[in-house]
């Protein structure tokens, strides 16, 4: 909208300076006020209808419509619109309008709030909770709005279910305070029963600075049906905010002399509050104070409000005024303003930055270039606010609405010109990146900024099953590929934003083991493996048989290191990506195997009949007997043996006891491997490790006892070759000699001779 246009549309009583801009988004419109002009527009930028809002709100004869407050509220599905009417000789009323659905073409219900007598209630805004509506304005008493003083700041707070019914709506009034200058209530974008306001304590006509600087931060609690409202105010401090110079543009003539550092946006969403105004300051690599944004952030959760950002959003060489601020769902700040510059028209602007950094702002968003210096008759007005809606039904998007001079050829054409900003979406990781080529793959994406309803594409197809779980991640299902190779991912949301990752997906074929060297080790586990084959990037396991390798790394795409796990016998290794695992095959067998049997023709290697029987008590209970290393006979146990098979036999036994044949070294185990009754001859087979010295101990513990001890064979480390394992298989009967068996069977006895 522009000056010249509303002339156009509702006659010379639209010839004024500034325009109030005010902007709302609802569900599919837009909403404009600029002095006393409602208009209605499409989100494409299509103007719809439009009213004369002297005619919307029945003003008197002799009273003339101004400021104007619109916004519409997700939580009622209801537009709020405020303002006032005034006459020269300084009576006023104010007024809040409230549509009957959420299409602004439809019905509203308009309601006179309240009559001054020689009072202006100038620039009513408007808040609002989830019970409540606030509006609150500076009164200036005089006989004229020229010669009028402030004489105090008035808080109404409105029973919004009363707006919303359409009835005569209770109120509860905060009446004149002269301590307390231009409180702007807080639009809420999510539920409160708390309606937050707040003001500059250093921006005072009335000498109410005593404690500044500080921000006055006001909660409203209760509602005027039930009777409780109460005011709940903390002060905290904040940086000093002075007053900004008159805006620079070409001309040299100001842009508007007439602007301070009030408050002029606050925007409420879960538990932090954003306020924005006019300040001056230096901007970095600047020596010339400038027009600077200030923008305040108010954490209301704790039990008192504290301030958690307080800084100038500034350019060097630029005048930054008038901004208006809001936050899309994420809570990133948006601001919409104007801008110019001795070498800069009046234009109309807008930033943003992240939730978790505020004071790093984007580059600046030119919403509309001004087309020359402005200059309207003898005393230039500007402003006196810009607007920021969010949008209700995309809330990562944000409209910023702010004044630029329009017209190349008038240079007193003030417009207002209208962005929709987002913070595009971006992607930090895919997991897994890589896939099989015919798809299926869950991947998970992370980022920021996703909306509800993106769509995402691996290269040119659609992947399935896409959910966003969050404005920082997105769960997809992989589609299919044409064949191997990387692919872009692309992300693109409802409200026209998207982001691509170059190459970010890779899909492969699933890996294949060549060779695994060395292919076998102890059963312990610990042995260094090189697997070779293909296809190995973004491996996620490596498995020898069932068990997982007890490390590996990728060192390249044919080639991983791993660690053997303990375990026995021959496996397949096997590598798994996310491409698929590898299918089992001759070449990758690994083989985990301690120890082989090597059978023996049996030795002897004790007898104490000879000689050295074990008595228990005062006589020898042990006897140790090295083997490994030692010949018997013609039978020579290898030093590295490392246990031993033995025929023990006990002989001559005094009474009833035991023998126990344990690795020499060790303690005496409680356990057993031959018990015996009195006179008897009786064996068994042993099987033990070989301890120190590669040597066993034979202890009798009763008694005394000759022992008879034969090698029947020995084990050592496994070389390589099948000899000497161990085959399990089903049981099975060899023979049963009992009578009528049915099994044949032949005895072999070797030839004996005798002689006496």
């Amino acid at each position: 909208m522009d000056r010249l246009g509303q002339v156009g549309l509702y006659g010379s009583g639209q010839n004024l300076q500034p325009p109030d801009t005010q902007l709302a988004a609802g569900p599919t419109s837009l909403v404009e006020a600029d002095n006393s002009v409602l208009s209605i527009w499409s989100k494409s930028g299509t103007l719809g209808v439009t009213a004369d809002l002297n005619v919307f709100f029945g003003v008197p004869a002799g009273y003339r419509f101004s400021d104007p407050r619109i916004l519409y509220d997700a939580e009622s599905g209801r537009w709020f619109l405020s303002g006032l009417a005034f006459t020269a000789t300084n009576d006023s009323q104010v007024y809040i309008a409230v549509s009957l659905s959420s299409d602004p073409t439809a019905n509203w219900n308009v309601f006179v709030l309240t009559s001054a007598t020689a009072t202006l209630d100038d620039q009513p805004m408007i808040g609002v909770s989830s019970d409540k509506v606030v509006i609150s304005w500076n009164d200036y008493t005089g006989a004229s709005p020229a010669t009028a003083i402030f004489s105090g700041q008035e808080t109404w707070v409105v029973q919004k279910s009363d707006l919303v019914s359409g009835v005569a709506p209770n109120v509860s009034a905060f009446l004149p305070d002269a301590t307390r200058y231009r409180v702007v209530p807080a639009q809420s974008l999510t539920a409160t029963t708390t309606e937050w306001l707040s003001y500059n304590n250093a921006d005072c006509p009335s000498g109410c600075t005593t404690g500044s600087p500080t921000i006055g931060v006001v909660a409203i609690t209760g509602t005027p049906i039930a009777g409780n409202v109460a005011w709940t105010e903390h002060d905290p401090a904040i940086q000093a905010i002075n007053t900004p110079p008159s805006p620079r543009q070409p001309s040299g003539v100001a842009v508007t002399d007439q602007i301070d550092d009030r408050f002029l946006a606050a925007t409420w969403q879960s538990g932090m509050l954003w306020v924005s105004g006019t300040d001056a300051c230096k901007p970095a690599g600047d020596s010339t104070t400038r027009d600077c944004m200030r923008v305040v952030a108010v954490a209301t959760g704790g039990p008192q409000p504290t301030v958690a950002q307080d800084f100038d959003a500034a350019q060097a060489g630029v005048d930054l005024y008038l901004p208006a601020i809001t936050l899309d769902d994420g809570g990133d700040p948006f601001i919409g303003y104007s801008s110019s510059s001795p070498t800069l028209f009046p234009s109309a602007s807008a930033v943003d930055s992240l939730a978790t950094s505020p004071k790093t702002l984007e580059s600046p968003v030119t919403i509309a270039s001004g087309q020359t210096s402005y200059k309207l008759g003898s005393v230039n007005r500007w402003g006196d606010y810009s607007a920021a809606a969010q949008d209700p039904i995309n809330p990562a998007d944000v409209w910023l609405t702010a004044e630029y001079q329009a017209s190349a050829s008038n240079a007193g054409d003030w417009g207002t010109a209208t962005g929709r900003l987002a913070i595009q979406p971006s992607i930090s990781s895919i997991s897994p990146s890589l896939g099989p080529v015919g798809g299926g793959q869950p991947v998970t994406i992370a980022g920021g900024h996703f909306q509800s309803g993106a769509a995402v594409s691996f290269g040119s197809n659609s992947a399935t099953n896409v959910v966003v779980a969050n404005s920082t991640k997105i769960t997809a299902t992989t589609p299919a590929a044409a064949g191997v190779g990387a692919v872009d991912i692309t992300i693109s949301q409802p409200d026209g934003t998207s982001v691509t990752a170059p190459s970010a997906y890779t899909y492969a074929n699933p890996p294949v083991v060549s060779s695994v060297a060395p292919n076998h080790g102890p059963p312990a586990g610990g042995t260094s493996v090189t697997i070779t084959g293909s296809d190995f990037t973004g491996a996620v396991a490596v498995k020898f048989g069932s068990a997982a390798a007890a490390s590996f790394s990728v060192t390249s795409g044919t080639q991983i290191a791993a660690t053997s796990p303990p375990g026995l016998g021959t496996v397949d290794v096997t590598v798994t990506t996310p491409a698929g695992t590898s299918a089992v095959s001759g070449a990758d067998h690994f083989t985990l195997i301690g120890s082989v049997y090597t059978a023996v023709t049996p030795v002897r290697l004790l007898d104490t009949r000879n000689g050295g029987t074990l008595g228990a008590g005062g006589n020898t209970e042990n006897t140790n007997l090295a083997i490994a290393g030692h010949t018997f006979g013609s039978t020579t146990v290898p030093a590295n043996a490392s246990a031993v098979i033995l025929n023990v036999t006990a002989t001559n036994e005094s009474e009833a006891g035991f023998f126990t044949v344990y690795p020499s070294g060790g303690g005496v185990p409680t356990a057993s491997n031959l018990n015996f009754s009195a006179h008897e001859t009786v064996p068994n087979l042993v099987s033990v490790g070989l301890g120190t010295g590669g040597a066993i101990t034979v202890h009798n513990g009763i008694g005394s006892a000759d022992a008879v001890v034969d090698l029947e064979g020995y084990y050592v480390p496994w070389s390589g070759s099948s000899g000497g394992e161990y085959v399990p298989v089903v049981p099975a009967r060899i023979t049963d000699t009992r009578s009528a068996s049915g099994q044949a069977f032949t005895w072999a006895r070797a030839a004996r001779s005798t002689s006496r």
